[in-house]
This record gives structure tokens, sequence and C-alpha cells, in this order.
């Protein structure tokens, strides 16, 4: 069988390859949970440190009950309790579980990428009744 491509249709297959490819790198690393009394956090361990830039995006596929969240792109040289790379303000957790997240300012060497639930985040209150949240996967496009 063969299949012929008019000139349109061939420009309209190579920008939905284009924009399917647009998040084709899945980051790598180890996923981890854990918890206190009014917070919550998911995330994943880089296998090693990545810079990200202003503009990037990441897809972060979360699970969970959580209704709001804070995004933290945890840099090499910085503690896990410490709130450093916290990328904008709360979020809303959209019903597909998918946040899509563009970068306000570059990240330099991050070794971890987590997600903060519960009912309060480094004094950022998430809601009274906010749930918990696990990091799935996280996907990165560089513009």
């Amino acid at each position: 069988m063969t299949i012929t491509l008019t000139p349109i249709k061939a420009i309209a297959a190579c920008a939905a390859l284009f924009i399917a490819s647009a998040y084709a790198d899945p980051l790598s690393g180890n996923t981890g949970s854990a918890a206190g009394d009014r917070w919550q956090s998911s995330w994943l361990d880089l296998n090693s440190p990545v810079s990200f830039k202003k503009g990037d995006e990441l897809r972060i596929t979360v699970e969970g009950n959580a209704e709001n969240v804070i995004v933290r792109l945890l840099p090499k040289a910085s503690r896990a309790s410490s709130s450093d790379g916290i990328e904008g303000k709360v979020r809303k957790v959209p019903a597909n579980g998918i946040l899509e997240v563009r970068l306000e300012r570059d990240h330099p060497n991050v070794k971890q990428i987590s997600v903060h639930a519960g009912t309060v985040a480094w004094g950022t209150p998430l809601g009274g009744n906010n749930g918990k949240v696990k990091v799935v996967a996280v996907d990165h496009s560089s513009q």
C-alpha cells in the first residue's frame, strides 16, 4: 500500500509530529513521597542534575485528591526541607491530573522536582480540605 501526501497534508503531518514530540523528553529518576501534620509532598529525584531555562515547559502528571499544589525545582545545593526553587504560586490541579508549568525563570542544577499539597506548604495555605498528591511522571520541553 502506498500513501501519497499532498504538500499541505505533508506539512500538517509534520506539524502533528512536532506537536506530539513537544513533550518527548521524559525526565528519569526515582519518585517518593512524605507527609507531616499539615503538609504532604511527592517528588522525582532526577538521575542527574538538569538546568532549566525560563520559558521551558514541564508536564507533571500527578495522581491523588489534592485540589491545590505548589511546584518546586530544588537546586542541587539546597536541602529537601528548603523552599528554594518554588516556581510560581499556588496551582489548581486539572481534572486530567496534568500540571502544565511554563517556567517563569531559570532553574540551574535542579536535583529534584516536587509537588506539595496538604493544607499548607511553607506557610502558604492550600485549603483546609486539600488532599494528597503523587508524582507519576515529568516530561520536559525546551524552547
